[in-house]
Formats: C-alpha cells, structure tokens, sequence
C-alpha cells in the first residue's frame, strides 16, 4: 500500500498527537513489549483504539518511527472508511426503508465485521439500531402469524391454528434474556413459558377428542331422546377443554403480572415484549372482534364444533315446525297443537347443550374473545327462544282460532254505543295475535376494522387485529322468516277487524273536532287585534302642515278582549283534553289509518294551537298590564318631576328646572308611549308647554344679562389689547346667546367679534407664541441675534468695532432667518433696525425718516404692509412727529380699532332709538322684533349708546328666547327614532327624519332636534 507522501516530520509528530492527545501509554524502551508491534497485533484483533493510542505514545517517544506507525493508521483509517460507509448504508436504510428488517440486519452484521470494538457512543447507536429493527423484524412475524392463525380458524383448522400461534412464543426470547433482569424474575418467566407449552400440548388433545365425539348426520338426534342421549356425551368434553383453557388464561394473566414488575428491575424500560408476546399468542389481541390466539382457537373450536350440532338439530326442529305450519294451514288444530308442542320440547334441548356453552364462556370473560363469543351466539339462542315460544303461542292460537269467526263479525251500522263490547272481544284476540307477530331482536355488529398501526418500538400495539364485517346472521333470518309465515297468515283475519274499527272512529272524530276550530280561529283574530293595539298602530298625522307616521299603543283597550279571551280558552282546554282521550284509546294499528292518523294529528294541532293561544294570550295580558302599569308609573313620576321643575325655576335654577322639565317630559312621553290616550296628551302638552314657556323666559332675561356683561367686558380687555382674553369672552357672550336663540345671530356681539380676530390675526403675523408651529424653530434664531447683539453692542462700546460688526452681521443672519419664515415678526423688524442705529446713527436716521415716508405713501395700497412698519418704527422714535395718529388710522382703517365717535353718528344713533322706542309701542312680537333691528343698527353707529343697550336688552327679554322646551308627542317619537339611527349609523335615514320634522316652525325652535341636525350635517359634509 503506498503511503501518502507527508510535508515534515513536526507534521506527522502533531498528527499522532492530535490522535492520541490524553490517551498516550506510557512506554519506556525495552521496559514493554514494542508498541508498533503490539498496536499490530490490535488491528488484526480489531481493536482500534487500543491501537492507536499505543502508535500515538510510540511516536511521541520516538519520532523516528513515525513512518512505521503512518502505514498502520493507514489500514485503521481504511477501516474506518469502510465502517463509515455501512453505517451510512444503515442509516439510509433505516430511513428510507423501514420495513426491510433483512437488508438493515445485514448492514450491521458486516459493521460488526469489520470493527467488533468501536467506541462505546458508536457500540450503544448500534446496539439501539440493532434492537429497533429486530423490533420490526419481530413485529412483523407476530402480524403474519395472527394472520396466518385467523386464516386457519377461518378454515376449520383448529389444531394447525394452535400450533401456528405456538410458534410465535420464542419471539423476544432473546431479547429477553440479554436484560439480566436476574435469575429469580428470568426463571419466573420462563417457567410460565413452560406451563404454557404445556397448556397448549393439552388443548390441541382436547379439541380432537372433542372433534371426534361430536355426531355426523341427523339420525343420531333425530328425536328427543337421541339427542338427550348426544348431548350427555358432549358435555364432559367441553368441561376437560374448559379448564385447559383456564390454564392458558391464567399463565397469562401471571405473565402481565411479571411485565408490570419489569420498569423496577429496569427504569429505562416501560415493559418487555417477550412477555408481552407471550400473552398475545395465549389470549389473541385485546382488541380482536374474532377469537385469537391458543384460547381464541379453542374458543372457536368450540363454537365451531358444537354449532355444529345445534345446527343439525336445528335441522330436525325444522321439519317439525314444516309439518305444524301445514296441520295449521289446512285448520287440523289437534294435529297442529301436538307438533307445536313438540317443537317446543326439542328446542329445548337444543337451549341445554347451548346453555352449557354459554356457561363455559361466561366463566372465562377474561379472555378477549368472550364477549364477542358470546355475541355470536346471541341469535341462535334468539332462534330457539323464538321456536319454543311459537310452539307454545301457536298451540294456543290454534285452540282460540275455532272460535275466531264469530268474534270477528261487525254490526252492519256500528254505532258508538255498542263499540265498546265488539272491540274488547275483538281486541282480545287481536291481542293474542299481536303477542305471536312480535319481531325478534336482532344482533348487529357495527364495530369498524382495526387499523394495524405503524411499526415504531415507542409506540407500538400488538393489540390491533383486521377484521372483516360480516354478512347478516343465518339465525336472524330464519326468525325473521318465522315471523313472516304467521303474519302473512293471520294479516286477513285481523285486518277485517281492523277495518271495523276505523270506521267508526272516523264518525266520532269529524263530529267532535268541528266545535274546537271554530272557537280558536275567532280567538285568533281577537289576540291579532290585542296584538296590533299593544305593539303599536301606525296613524298619519298632520303637524304644522306635515304629515307624519307615528305608532300608537292601546292596551287599555285590549286589556278586557284579552281578559274574556283566557276565561272562554280555559274552558275549552279541558274538553279539547277529553277528546285526545278518546283518540289516544283507539288501538295503535287502527290509528295507523291514514284518516285517523289525520284527526290524530288534527287533534294535536288542535291542542298546540290552543295551548299556543293561551301562552299568547297571557304574554299579552302581561304586555297589556305591564305597559298599564309603566305608563301609571311613568305619568306619577312625570307630574313629580314637574311640581321639581317648578320649585326650582321658582329659585331662578333655570338649569335644574329646565333639566326636570326634560325629564317629566320624557316621562309623559313614555307614558304616552306605553298607553296612548289623546285627553290624557293634550294635557301634558298643556303642562309641559306653560312651564316650558315659564323656563325659557326666566333664562331669556338671565342670559341676556350674561351676555351683556360678557359684551362689556369683551370691549374692556379688547380696548386694553388683551385681545385672546377678549375673544374667549366674547365666545361666551356667543355661546349664552345660542342657548335662547339658535341660529338667530347676535350683530353686536359679532361685530366685537369680527374687531378682536381681525386683531388677533394681525398679532399672530407679529409675534411668535407657544402655540405656533415654527415656535421651536424660530426661537433659538432669534434667541442667538438677540445674544450676538448684546456682544456686538458691548464690543462696540470697548472700541473694538470689527468684532462688533462681526457680532452684529451675525445677529442679522439669524434675524433674516426669522423674518424669511415670519415676515412681519416685530421683534427681529425691530432689532434689525437698532442694528442700524447703532452701527450709523447718523445714516439711520436718514433712512428712518425715508421709512416713514415710504410706509404713509402705502397705507390706501398696502395697510397691512404698512401699520407693520410704521409699528416697528415707533418702537425706535414714539415722538417722531405724526407717526401715532397715522398707525391710530391704519388700525381703524383694518378693522382692528373703533373709529371715534363722531356728533353725526350720535344723532344718527339717537333718532334710531326713537323710531324704535315708537315701533315698540303697539306690544306685539313682530313689532318688537322691528324695533330690535333698528337699535342693533343704533348701537352699530355708536356703541356708547347706552339708551340703545338698554332698550335692546328689554325689548329682548320681552320678545323671550327662540327656543322651545318641548315638542309634540308625534315630532318626538319621530325625533327618537331619528337618534337611534343615527346611533346605529344609518345617517341618511335619520337625517331624512330631521328634515321631515324642521318642516314645523315649532320644531325649528327645539334645541336637541337642532343639535341633531349639526351632528348629522358634519358627518355628511354639509
């Protein structure tokens, strides 16, 4: 082999380090046996490691050998590469092949070859491997061979059954052994192991013997003796194989016992499938729907055999029954009672032999199999039973039948008087013949396959068999064909009664349903209208010109309808109870008839309808009492809340009384909701409007003399230049007035207004505030060139000029900075003009005055433009001649300050209080309102009238306010609903309501329907 050719000696040297590094030997020269020789002979024993920690230590000792020891690491490295790959193979396998245990055995088996000594991790992955496909291996035989045992018991083959579940008991035999659980649980087991070798040895003897007893053919039992005489044969036998497999259940119990023991002798262990198989193979699968295992094959043996001759005797109780059904047909009674009466004893021998096999059975329900066993059988012994009780019920049918002719004859006009007698005679034989047609119980098996899982040794059950449905049960037939035979005989006699019996029941039902229709569909139509009145009727009405569609409750009115309703219904109740017995008497087939069946049902509609009705019937009255007793309760609460109203607004709380006020008319409202009564309404429209009328002249007079003082005030702080303070007073003065006149402007207040925003926005463009957008922006500008300014100033008073112009044309970078983003910013205008001043006073001033002229040459063309500079100019020279009464005029001249009052506009002012003061004087409401407008216009031209504010505020209070406190009982429900589709999100439907009801002059006035209105329009986008 040629070595690989290495770079250095250091090379090879690190290399044997690396591979022996903390597993070196010591060796000391000539004091041991060579280690490259000794390492030698541990390759050819496969023991690699061992190998190369001695070529690792013999390296280390003496480099010189490292060529030596390279050719033996090359044939531990090409075995290595070859373990490698079978392991890989094995893996693979593994993987992609899982049930090829052959091909994975294999692969280990050539691992194991070429190295016997891995390291331990590999030794355990192997072993695992090994043990998991073993598992599979095994799990696959145990599968085939409980395939191969139900074959064989599907087959008859009972003693090749046996042995074929036998075989499978060295299963895990090994595996077993190589735990060393210890010799104490090791010969436990394997002495079960034996008894049940021995067991089995036993039953396959037993189910010969007992194969060979049973009789061949029917002769043997052909009567009752010969059969007695079969079964006392039989039944020692199926005692001797009842204990064998007694043996068998115990071993394997016994066997369970010691697998629960097995997780203390081994905590990695959960069970061992030695002993788990073991039981399998003696007891079948615990799941199994057919018999299984060495038991299971001796269990269906013995159903097998000894069905066998319950079969056979059932053969021979046929023919029996053959020869009774023709003595029956050709009406020989005395020849058919004695046959049905044989019959009968013959089945009950076959129940004997039959009874002794349930008893073995029962006796071991220990076993998988039993229950199913014994289901098995559950329809022959169904078939005796029915035999025996036909033998019985037939003879005695027969003797009745003489007699039957005459019981069976029906009046020409049968009449309800005489019913009683024909049908109880009739129904007495009817009776017996309904006790011989009574069906047989049937046994079904609805169990659903087991489905064998896939092999995986953690979660793996030998406890799942394949079963295959079967077909319906032989015995189940035949007694359903005994059932047949009789009914088809006895069907035209009981069917001639039948008939009789229908007819009659039919007159009696049409004539005493008729009465019970009548009286419930009228009480139908009464509870409709009761109905209507308590949900609600839809009226139209006219208000103010406009119609509207409001719903209207009257309980009060369907109170009594209701009342004579539930009386005259529980009366009828208990007649409709009587003829539902009379119709449940009639016997069950004869009310199968398709008519009767009618009335039956007619009946119970009949019975539902009315008990319907008087459900509905006291839900209404509830209704009606309830809605009665809410509108009292709502009525006494209103009139309270009213007389509360009244005691406040007696203290001028105009607040709390109009509060209370809201409250009794919501009150009288519900009331009116609940049980409507047009007296009742005109009467709480009377009092809520009187006091309504009372509230919102009390709050006229207050609120306009808050609006005034408000109005005063808000000129004080304007005339001061607190000119936000003035606006938020204002706003007040607004909002007061909107509380008494909705919608209706206030020209005084919002010619105030209109001054103080005017000035408000001009200081806006001149300040920077807190509130403003670019306020963190523009400060630190401007705060630096107020800083630069004072050092520029204070260079400039040391002498030092350069630095101080440096200073200052910094200061006004940061100036121009703030007036690019605020152009009219007072304070960087007005520094940047002592800026100038102090670095040329003598040219400033040159240029100052050229400022002024400039911004008087702008006032008719710029204003604005023009206050501003002149503003920042005066800041600099307030004397310099003419420039405060120029700003005084532009200031007017915007808006932003009253122009003096001059005589003309006092006159003015003052002849427009007289024509007031004589509109006035003739007292109604539209005069007032004339008079109103001239002093608004009045107190336009001089707002120092004082006459004109006084007059104004007193014809006002006399006018009252423009709202209303209260609106129609129609216009509120229609205001309700609007809400709650508002609330609900249907904003076109209630705003089509609102628009519907602002139609009204009077509900234009009410403030929440106008409240409405501005939500709705805000959220159209009106």
């Amino acid at each position: 082999m040629r070595v690989p050719q290495l770079r250095s000696r250091k090379t090879l040297i690190f290399l044997f380090l690396l591979l022996g590094a903390g597993q070196a030997m010591v060796y000391a020269a000539g004091a041991r046996e060579d280690p490259v020789r000794q390492a030698a002979v541990h390759i050819e024993e496969q023991r690699y490691n061992e190998a190369l920690q001695l070529l690792a230590q013999a390296v280390q000792d003496d480099p010189d050998r490292i060529w030596e020891a390279a050719r033996l690491i090359q044939g531990i490295s090409q075995a290595r590469s070859e373990y490698n790959d079978q392991w890989r193979q094995l893996i693979q396998s593994l993987r992609d092949e899982p049930d090829n245990s052959a091909q994975a055995l294999e692969i280990i088996q050539r691992m194991e070859q070429i190295d016997r000594f891995p390291n331990p991790r590999t030794t355990q992955q192997v072993r695992d491997a090994r043990r998991t496909v073993r598992f599979r291996f095994n799990q696959t035989e145990f599968q085939e061979i409980m395939q191969d045992g139900a074959e064989l018991l599907a087959g008859g083959e009972y003693i090749a059954a046996i042995d074929r579940y036998a075989s499978g008991f060295p299963l895990f035999r090994e595996e077993f052994l190589e735990e060393q659980y210890g010799n104490i649980f090791e010969n436990r087991v394997l002495g079960l192991s034996s008894r049940l070798d021995s067991a089995t040895s036993a039953m396959r003897s037993a189910v010969g013997g007992l194969e060979a007893e049973l009789p061949v053919g029917t002769d043997q039992i052909a009567d009752t003796v010969r059969l007695q005489q079969q079964i006392d044969q039989v039944m020692p036998l199926l005692d001797e194989l009842q204990e064998i497999r007694n043996e068998v259940v115990t071993v394997a119990g016994e066997l369970d016992e010691q697998n629960d023991l097995v997780p203390q002798l081994n905590e990695e262990l959960d069970q061992d499938w030695y002993l788990v198989f073991l039981n399998r193979f003696a007891l079948g699968r615990r799941d199994a729907e057919a018999p299984e295992g060495v038991a299971g094959a001796a269990a269906q043996a013995t159903v097998d055999l000894v069905g066998g001759m319950v079969d056979q005797a059932l053969e021979v109780a046929e023919g029996i029954r053959t020869q009774a059904l023709a003595a029956f047909d050709s009406e020989a009674w005395d020849t058919a009672i004695d046959r049905w009466n044989t019959l009968s004893s013959y089945g009950q021998l076959i129940e004997t032999l039959d009874d002794r096999f349930f008893e073995l059975h029962q006796a071991t329900g220990e076993l998988p199999d039993t229950s199913r066993i014994l289901a098995q059988r559950q329809p022959l012994r169904a078939r005796l039973a029915r035999l025996q009780q036909q033998g019985d019920d037939m003879a005695g049918l027969s003797a009745a039948l003489t007699d039957f002719s005459q019981l069976a004859q029906i009046p020409a006009e049968p009449l309800p008087v005489n019913l009683a007698d024909n049908a109880g005679q009739l129904e007495a034989v009817r009776t017996l013949l309904r006790g011989i047609d009574t069906g047989p119980e049937t046994v079904t098996d609805d169990s659903d396959p087991a489905v064998l899982p896939a092999v995986d040794p953690d979660a793996v059950s030998v406890d799942t068999a394949e079963t295959d449905t079967t077909a319906s049960d032989p015995h189940t037939v035949r007694v359903l064909a005994y059932q047949q035979d009789l009914e088809l005989r006895l069907q035209d006699w009981d069917e001639r009664l039948r008939m009789a019996q229908i007819e009659l029941y039919r007159t009696a039902a049409a004539i005493r349903e008729l009465p019970f229709r009548t009286a419930i569909s009228g009480w139908e139509d009464d509870l409709q209208l009761s109905e209507q009145e308590l949900t609600g009727i839809d009226e139209v009405t006219v208000e103010e010109g406009a119609e509207i569609t409001v719903t209207r409750r009257y309980p009060q009115d369907a109170l009594p309808r209701l009342q004579q309703v539930r009386d005259s219904s529980q009366a009828t109740a208990l007649q409709l109870q009587q003829y539902q017995a009379f119709l449940a008497a009639i016997p069950a087939d004869v009310a199968a008839d398709t008519r009767l069946e009618q009335y039956i049902a007619e009946a119970a509609q009949l019975a539902e309808q009315l008990a319907a009705l008087q459900a509905r019937t006291a839900a209404l009255l509830a209704d009606a009492e309830e809605a009665i007793a809410l509108a009292d309760q709502a009525d006494t609460q209103g009139r309270q809340l009213l007389a509360a109203a009244r005691a406040q607004l007696a203290q001028r709380n105009v607040d709390q009384a109009r509060s209370l006020l809201d409250q009794a008319d919501s009150q009288f409202f519900d009331a009116l909701d609940y049980r409507y009564d047009q007296d009742v309404r005109e009467e709480y429209q009377q009092l809520t409007s009187v006091l309504g009328e009372q509230i919102i002249e009390t709050q006229t007079v207050i609120v306009i003399e808050q609006v005034r003082e408000r109005i005063t005030r808000g000129r004080s702080l304007f005339q001061q230049d607190d000119f936000f303070a003035a606006e938020q007073v204002l706003q007040e003065a607004q909002d007061l007035w909107e509380t008494v006149n909705p919608g209706e402007p206030n020209p005084e207040i919002r010619n105030w207004l209109g001054l103080v925003r005017a000035a408000l926005n001009l200081q806006t463009n001149r300040e920077i505030t807190e509130e403003s957008p670019l306020y963190f922006t523009l400060v630190p500008f401007l705060n630096r060139a107020k800083d630069q300014f004072q050092q520029g100033i204070a260079a400039l008073d040391r002498g030092n000029r350069d630095q101080a112009e440096q200073l200052l044309a910094r200061s006004d970078d940061n100036l121009n900075a703030v007036i690019s983003a605020q152009p009219f910013n007072q304070e960087a205008r007005v520094l940047q003009l002592r800026i100038q001043q102090r670095l040329d006073p003598a040219e400033f001033q040159q240029t100052f005055e050229a400022r002024v002229q400039d911004a008087l040459q702008r006032r008719a063309t710029e204003p604005e433009n023009a206050l501003a500079d002149l503003q920042d100019l005066a800041t600099l020279q307030p004397d310099y001649p003419g420039i405060d009464q120029a700003i005084f005029q532009l200031e007017i001249t915007l808006g932003i300050r009253q122009a003096p009052i001059d005589r003309t506009a006092e006159i003015q002012s003052n002849n427009l209080v007289q024509r007031a003061r004589q509109v006035a004087a003739g007292g109604t409401r539209e005069q007032l309102q004339a008079a109103v407008g001239l002093l608004e216009e009045a107190i336009e031209i001089n707002p120092e009238n004082q006459e004109a504010v006084a007059l104004l505020d007193q014809y006002r209070i006399s006018i009252g306010g423009q709202v209303t406190t209260s609106i129609s009982f129609e216009a509120q429900q229609r205001f309700r609903q609007a809400e709650n589709l508002f609330v609900q999100g249907d904003i076109a439907a209630s705003y089509a309501i609102v628009q519907q009801l602002l139609q009204s002059p009077q509900n234009q006035r009410y403030t929440p329907l106008i409240n409405l209105q501005r939500r709705l329009e805000t959220r159209l986008g009106i």
